[in-house]
């Protein structure tokens, strides 16, 4: 028996809370009047698929004006579909940090299929538009697929060696979300935002960061996280690029503006895994 059914209440209060989730947005709501309805397009599909896949499979949604009149209907359907599926997701402004490319996921091999379509139809006129077809989306998807590469290879996570690293310099430190492996520590949030008085370090990374830079982000925490990213601090990433959860750079923010505890840490850094990238980034003093 489905738990449904033998839930029903519970089931219901699932399913008004992801409803007024998606309306309301999360912790930085994102409508479409603050990114014009592009936000997927250009921070989800642009940078997952590439250039050239991502403009193949927009010309793409011309394929059932070019299909064979067997073929139209099939490709209308699938090109309607991605249309709403994207005019949806891009009308709530419900999307959360730093993983909100998960929501265009459904809609990466319909692009492919439109692409890929359009290609055939176009050299119907050779016996071998099959061939052709396949190669143009192989050769587009060269770029997309060097990119997964470089995303998904292994490579040290600085969420694995920082915060022991931090924690051992016998600094008063505070994590952030998506900084550090360990859920038992307090994090940086709405009710806590430590001063030099509460920690002499704050140990946080772009996965958080990054949603207050945002125009839209509430301007409190937005002029928090200004404030640590004008405090000397530490940069370590292992020098891939960042996309949902991987790939942090992690920021070590010195809150009482020690520059020698942060040399000390850069070190230590670097000796447990030289293959990360530690930066020192110093402020001008008038932005301490």
């Amino acid at each position: 028996m489905l738990p449904a059914i033998r839930r029903l209440n519970r089931w219901r209060k699932g399913v008004d809370f992801e409803l007024t989730h998606s309306i309301h947005g999360h912790d930085v709501p994102l409508p479409p009047r603050a990114t014009w309805g592009l936000f997927h397009l250009r921070e989800s599909l642009w940078p997952g698929l590439g250039t050239p896949l991502l403009a193949l499979g927009l010309v793409g949604f011309a394929a059932p004006f070019v299909a064979a009149r067997e073929r139209r209907m099939p490709l209308t359907l699938i090109a309607i579909f991605a249309a709403l599926w994207y005019a949806v997701h891009a009308a709530t402004p419900l999307k959360p940090f730093p993983d909100f490319a998960r929501y265009m996921l459904l809609l990466v091999p319909l692009l492919l299929i439109l692409g890929a379509s359009f290609i055939y139809e176009l050299s119907a006129r050779w016996d071998r538009r099959g061939i052709l077809a396949a190669i143009v989306l192989v050769l587009a998807a060269v770029p997309a697929l060097v990119m997964s590469v470089r995303i998904n290879s292994p490579d040290v996570d600085p969420r694995g060696v920082v915060p022991a690293v931090v924690e051992a310099s016998g600094a008063r430190v505070i994590f952030d979300r998506y900084s550090d492996y360990q859920r038992s520590r307090r994090i940086l949030g709405i009710q806590l935002r430590p001063t030099k008085h509460l920690a002499d370090i704050v140990v946080t990374s772009n996965l958080a960061y990054d949603r207050f830079a945002l125009d839209a982000a509430p301007g409190s925490m937005a002029a928090y996280y200004r404030g640590l990213s004008a405090k000397p601090h530490l940069d370590v990433s292992n020098g891939r690029p960042t996309m949902g959860y991987f790939n942090p750079v992690v920021r070590v923010v010195a809150l009482d503006g020690s520059v020698d505890r942060l040399n000390k840490i850069a070190a230590a850094i670097r000796t447990a895994a030289p293959s990360l990238t530690v930066r020192l980034i110093e402020p001008p003093p008038q932005s301490k």
